[in-house]
């Protein structure tokens, strides 16, 4: 069991942390794929509120696992590494990588959160909260889908 998860022990407070990891990861894939975007103003500003919104998870879930009893200091660990070296590959062959890489993550975010509200079982909080999430995410899937499009 992982530093982060020591105090959590139900299924779905676990997978409060494992959504906090890749939360994190979202956030900083975000960061980087901002910080190397040569493309117009109007995409910066929708990857940028894509970003805003899994800042936004980042505070409830922290909020969540500190409720469960975990530690809320959880770090993207490996979701982070692995998201970096494919945003790095992604950067290197240019805008249309970095959206098709942005948007492979956000598939993963939504098998993870479609996942989590079957376990969030009688939590109405945590399945409202994977609820909105899993239609956000879904929403963000299309904007990538759309930046692509026209990439």
């Amino acid at each position: 069991m992982s530093e982060d998860t020591k105090s959590v022990t139900s299924p779905a407070g676990k997978e409060l942390v494992d959504l906090l990891r890749g939360e994190l990861a979202a956030v900083e894939t975000y960061d980087q794929a901002l910080d190397a975007w040569v493309g117009d103003p109007d995409t910066t500003s929708r990857l940028r509120r894509i970003r805003a919104d899994h800042m936004e998870a980042v505070a409830e879930l922290r909020a969540f696992v500190r409720e469960a009893g975990g530690d809320d200091e959880a770090t993207s660990g490996v979701w982070g590494a692995v998201a970096a070296a494919v945003e790095g590959t992604a950067r290197l062959l240019g805008d249309a990588a970095a959206l098709r890489a942005l948007r492979e993550g956000e598939q993963l975010g939504l098998r993870q959160y479609e996942d989590f509200r079957a376990a969030a079982g009688k939590n109405a909080e945590w399945a409202e909260f994977g609820d909105r999430q899993r239609d956000l995410v879904v929403q963000h899937v299309t904007v990538l889908e759309q930046l692509l499009g026209s990439a």
